[in-house]
């Protein structure tokens, strides 16, 4: 008679308790992976919102020929809402006739921390002025999200500096990131 040697009860609990410990490993490793990868997701999204809209401020900002920025304060003067006036051939190459009171604006909206543009909004001048009255963010276009902060400067009276913030979070940890410029108008008009 042959001897049929199989494995004992103590070598399957022993290999299965093995088996359990190195998928455990595996699988914390994985979780861990998909939390680092999520986070690092989320981060990018909001760094490519930041440059989006630093972006499209710095496109039309470059051709204006006219800055206003509503309720400045500071030296030099700083704000989150700013609107300008451009000679639409700047980016087309078509002239256009655009008159005193077609305006395009940029606005920080604190409450849903966003970035909004509203393009070729026209209002009745103040009195004796060419200066639009502020329209506010509503009914303008979200350039971008997650905005903790977005700050308008004018220096030497012919150069906007802009300095925005935008912050993801996820979970318990929060990541900033901070994006500046400065754009000198190409047809901006010492006032």
């Amino acid at each position: 008679m042959k001897s049929c040697r199989g494995f004992t009860l103590m070598e399957l609990v022993l290999a299965s308790v093995l088996i359990g410990l190195v998928g455990l490993g595996f699988a914390a490793i994985s979780g861990t992976a998909q939390t680092y990868l999520s986070q690092s997701a989320g981060i990018s999204n909001v760094q490519g919102e930041a440059s989006y809209a630093m972006l499209h401020m710095k496109k039309y900002l470059s051709v204006a020929n006219r800055v206003i920025q509503y309720n400045a304060g500071g030296n030099p003067p700083q704000s989150t809402r700013l609107a300008f006036r451009y000679d639409h051939r700047g980016l087309s190459g078509t002239p256009l006739d655009i008159s005193d009171d077609n305006w395009d604006y940029y606005a920080w909206d604190a409450t849903n921390k966003t970035i909004v543009y509203r393009q070729g909004f026209v209002t009745s001048a103040n009195p004796g002025s060419t200066d639009p009255a502020d329209p506010g963010p509503d009914g303008a276009t979200v350039v971008a999200r997650n905005i903790q902060s977005l700050l308008f400067t004018l220096t030497n009276s012919i150069e906007v500096d802009i300095d925005l913030t935008a912050q993801q979070t996820v979970g318990p940890q929060s990541r900033s990131t901070r994006v500046s410029t400065s754009v000198t108008p190409r047809g901006w008009t010492a006032n």
